[in-house]
């Protein structure tokens, strides 16, 4: 039900009074009267008018007085006041109204239609004041629900991201364990039986962190958590170390590894390496995973951006020659949990979050992914980032392509030894052979992770001590592989420790020849 506008009506003679209440009868108002400034005032306290109308001369307290009261309190401040005055006609009091805060001063006899004219006025007014009053409260009603709403989803993703991180480090911690046992126990057990066994132990392990990793990347990425953050990345380097890190993949399967950058595409380019590489990673694995012979192909281009020389759009292409994609599933395989229809899971495993992360990775630096397959041929992923920004400065190429795991050695890092003082590689070398080289003698057909660990300690200690990187380097990479139970890679670094002490002597003979 809509409430009546209230108007006051103050005049000390109630004849008055009574002839404004007739004039304004018709009016859709609720009018209320005061025959004193000082009842008036009771009123404007007691209800919330649309208008006044106040004559200037009473007894005790006129007009003037009262609304100069009325002016000092937050209620009334603003309320509209029309003087009526049947003595005050002349220029001096009808500024003085004004100037005291009346809207306007009326003198008798009243013109009704000109006073009907502007009560409707101000009553209009004060209808559309608290349509909007109105507007406002639902608004700041909403609002505060939407912020409240936020609160409680940014309250919730906050706990599902604490969750899942805990959940992360809980299960992966004792994930690597079970393993690194099981490959341990892998080497030990010579029944075939028990071998596929372990085999499918390792095989489950390995779809569940990387369904756990999958996981964090695809809510941080609903959060709005996962950040881009751009730096000098030297792409020579970033493929090197790739090529390094999965070559024993393709050695696995027997797969060729091919790696192709255009020869004019700037080495060093303003991006973020870290989420690059993962979707570098992401592909490339899904390549060798979908590939039962024949390559597997990297390339980096670039494509020159009008009217900017310092810029380029960098296209990244992944190709196999794998099992392909259907026409009717290359858009499909990029949305979350979904998977090429009619994929053997149990043999390719996957969970359907790889590709979309890598999708939201790469809209993420500017860029876009497509696909092109066959069946049977295999398929094409191509990325384009666009706008790179190129370097300032250049960054030294730190390593030479990998293309054979096993052809890797210390003897060529090992000359970087020659900085050491001559003084002092006598006592490196002495205590490698009599405290470091046993240790190793004893670990080296049974593993024990915590020896294997202080084993590792002991020659980052000795790297330190004497300025080695490469000591250092070596200790650390095998401290990582003991803490993720990485058995095979443990091994591997292992068999490399003869290689760090034939380096020693090469140094020590060269030292004693000069």
């Amino acid at each position: 039900m809509k409430t009546q506008p209230k108007i006051l009506i103050v005049d000390d003679k109630i004849e008055n009074i009574i002839a404004l209440e007739r004039l304004l009868a018709k009016q859709d108002v609720n009018l209320i009267h005061a025959t004193s400034g000082n009842e008036g005032l009771i009123m404007t306290l007691e209800h919330d008018f649309a208008l006044a109308l106040i004559d200037v001369q009473m007894p005790e307290m006129d007009g003037f007085e009262m609304v100069q009261l009325m002016r000092q309190d937050i209620k009334t401040q603003y309320l509209p006041v029309i003087f009526i005055s049947a003595i005050y006609q002349d220029e001096y009091h009808k500024t003085k109204g004004i100037q005291i805060g009346a809207v306007d001063f009326i003198t008798k006899p009243i013109e009704p239609e000109i006073l009907l004219y502007k009560v409707h006025i101000f009553i209009e007014i004060y209808e559309q004041k608290k349509k909007l009053e109105q507007e406002i409260a639902e608004r700041i009603k909403v609002e505060n629900a939407l912020k409240k709403a936020k609160e409680e989803a940014e309250s919730a993703n906050r706990i599902k991201g604490e969750f899942l991180a805990i959940f992360s480090h809980e299960i992966r911690n004792p994930m690597n364990a079970i393993m690194g046992f099981n490959d341990l126990l892998s080497s030990e057990i010579t029944d075939k039986k028990q071998k596929n066994y372990l085999s499918s132990i390792h095989t489950a392990c390995n779809s569940i962190l990387t369904l756990i990793n999958d996981i964090l990347d695809f809510s941080k990425i609903e959060a709005g958590r996962l950040d881009i953050q751009y730096k000098n990345t030297n792409i020579i380097n970033m493929f090197n170390e790739l090529q390094k890190k999965i070559t024993i993949n393709f050695t696995e399967k027997n797969l060729e590894f091919i790696v192709e950058v255009d020869k004019t595409l700037p080495h060093d380019l303003i991006l973020d390496e870290t989420r690059l590489r993962q979707v570098l990673v992401n592909l490339i694995s899904n390549a060798i995973k979908f590939t039962e012979y024949g390559q597997i192909k990297l390339s980096a281009l670039k494509k020159p951006v009008e009217d900017d020389s310092r810029q380029i759009d960098l296209i990244i292409t992944v190709e196999d020659s794998g099992i392909g994609i259907p026409d009717d599933q290359q858009d499909i395989i990029f949305e979350p949990f979904r998977q090429q229809e009619g994929q053997n899971t149990q043999k390719y495993g996957g969970t359907g979050l790889g590709l979309s992360i890598t999708k939201h990775l790469v809209e993420m630096m500017n860029g876009d992914i497509s696909v092109k397959s066959h069946i049977g041929k295999g398929s094409i992923f191509e990325i384009t980032l666009r706008q790179v920004n190129i370097a300032a400065t250049v960054s030294a190429i730190t390593q030479e392509p990998l293309p054979d795991l096993n052809q890797i050695t210390f003897e060529k890092s090992l000359k970087n030894f020659t900085h050491l003082d001559k003084t002092q590689f006598p006592e490196l070398l002495d205590t490698m052979e009599k405290e470091v080289l046993p240790i190793w003698k004893n670990i080296s057909g049974a593993i024990e992770i915590d020896v294997v660990d202080d084993f590792a300690q002991k020659i980052i200690k000795l790297g330190n001590e004497y300025h080695v990187s490469e000591l250092i380097q070596y200790g650390e990479d095998l401290r990582e592989f003991t803490q993720n139970f990485d058995i095979k890679n443990i091994k591997g670094t292992l068999k490399k420790f003869p290689e760090i002490m034939d380096g020693l002597i090469k140094i020590q003979k060269k030292f004693e020849q000069d």
